[in-house]
């Protein structure tokens, strides 16, 4: 059997499988790409207000 009819024979056996499996790795990848690009946002140094008003 050749690798080309082994993976056709493959996909229409477990298409909804693959499908689902494609749909988890797309949204946690995702997922993992947001958070790290909010992290990134929340690691800079804050700024300090510092009031010296004498009344």
């Amino acid at each position: 059997m050749l690798p080309v009819e082994k993976a056709t024979r493959v996909w229409k056996e477990h298409r909804v499988d693959i499908i689902v499996f494609c749909i988890v790795v797309i949204v946690a990848l995702l997922s993992f790409g947001l958070g790290y690009t909010m992290a990134q946002d929340s690691a800079r140094t804050p700024i300090i207000i510092e009031n010296n008003s004498r009344a």
